[in-house]
């Protein structure tokens, strides 16, 4: 019987290594610049270089910290690996901040593309190959990333929370992780 049990437990901690979650990438966590540059009402210092009625969207450069896209960029990357998803460059970005004729008022989402033609095939067009965003959330004191990928192909897509603290939840939203979460996590 004590072979049994062995054998039965032998198991299980070969099954909890097997299901072990990846570091997350090495990536600044904190830099010279805040995450983003905004006002005291909350919105960025620049004007949008489009409106729509739901939402407005501002470019990355001068309002999305350096070290704060390189983050972003190297964690979808990540995703986009864990996830068999094409990889693609993420080198042009845009953010969407969400008007008061959105459900979401005040929510920044960082939008990235391959490149410009993809960014306004997708804005403009509302026709995304590949959708590739993360979006801001505000909660328990910190600020949570929530990510985004498709690909229109394949019909697949992936959703994922990283926490302030970097934490990991893979296969949902930040909008699902409980409210009452202790700081530290």
């Amino acid at each position: 019987m004590p072979k049994f049990i062995a054998l039965i437990f032998a198991c299980l901690l070969w099954g909890v290594q097997a299901k072990e979650i990846k570091s997350m990438p090495p990536a600044p966590t904190s830099g010279d610049q805040p995450m983003l540059l905004i006002g005291e009402n909350n919105l960025p210092l620049t004007e949008p270089v489009r409106h729509e009625i739901k939402q407005d969207y501002f470019e990355c450069k001068g309002l999305v910290g350096d070290w704060f896209l390189e983050l972003l960029q190297s964690e979808m990357h990540y995703f986009e690996q864990q996830t068999k998803l094409k990889k693609i460059s993420l080198q042009t970005c845009i953010v969407g901040v969400a008007s008061d004729r959105n459900v979401k008022q005040g929510k920044f989402t960082v939008y990235l593309y391959d490149s410009v033609t993809q960014m306004n095939n997708c804005i403009l067009k509302k026709q995304c190959a590949n959708t590739r965003n993360v979006s801001l959330v505000s909660k328990n004191g910190g600020v949570y990333r929530s990510y985004f990928l498709s690909d229109l192909k394949t019909y697949k897509f992936h959703q994922h929370c990283v926490t302030p603290q970097g934490k990991w939840h893979p296969d949902t939203t930040c909008y699902t992780i409980e409210n009452n979460l202790p700081a530290n996590r």
